[in-house]
C-alpha cells in the first residue's frame, strides 16, 4: 500500500515506537505492551487522535472479542487509519492460535485503512529472546535482539 502526506510519517513512527518500547519491556522485565490501537484521521493535523489499550483478558474466546471491540473506537473517531500494536507470541497463546507454544516473537504493527481499496499492510519485527543477567538488579533478563 503506498501511502502518501504526513500520515505514512506518523504510522513509521508508531511502527519505531512499538519496536523500540516492546524492546525496553522486555529488557525491564520480561513483559511486552498490551495489544494497543492508535487512530489516525486523515485531514486533521496533527492526524494523530490517540489510542486505546486492550484491556485486561483471558485465553481464548475472550482475547479475541477483547482486541475485537477496539476497533470500535477508531469507527466513533472517523478514522481514516487504525494501527495496531501487539507482540505476535503472546498474542499467539492468548488466542490459543496452533502452534502458539512455537510461534515466533516479534512485534507485529497493522496498518489498516478505513477505505478497503488502499489495503492494509502488516509490518514483522521478528526477535531472538535470549537469556542474560543484569549484575546491577542481581537477576536475569530478557535481552532481544
Amino acid at each position: 500500500m503506498e501511502q502518501t502526506g504526513h500520515v505514512a510519517g506518523w504510522v513509521d513512527q508508531l511502527d519505531d515506537t512499538a519496536v523500540s518500547v516492546t524492546d525496553a519491556m522486555l529488557r525491564a522485565g520480561g513483559g511486552v505492551p498490551v495489544p494497543t490501537v492508535h487512530v489516525l484521521v486523515e485531514g486533521l493535523d496533527p492526524p494523530y487522535v490517540g489510542k486505546l489499550a486492550c484491556r485486561q483478558f483471558y485465553r481464548g474466546r475472550d482475547a479475541h472479542a477483547a482486541v475485537a471491540v477496539m476497533g470500535l473506537f477508531g469507527s466513533m473517531l472517523g478514522a481514516s487509519r487504525l494501527v495496531l500494536t501487539y507482540e505476535h507470541a503472546d498474542m499467539a497463546r492468548a488466542w490459543e492460535a496452533p502452534g502458539a507454544e512455537d510461534a515466533p516473537a516479534g512485534v507485529v504493527v497493522v496498518d489498516a485503512a478505513w477505505d478497503l481499496r488502499e489495503g492494509h499492510t502488516i509490518r514483522w519485527h521478528p526477535a531472538r529472546l535470549t537469556g542474560g543477567a543484569d549484575i546491577e538488579a542481581g537477576g536475569p533478563v530478557v535481552v532481544p535482539s
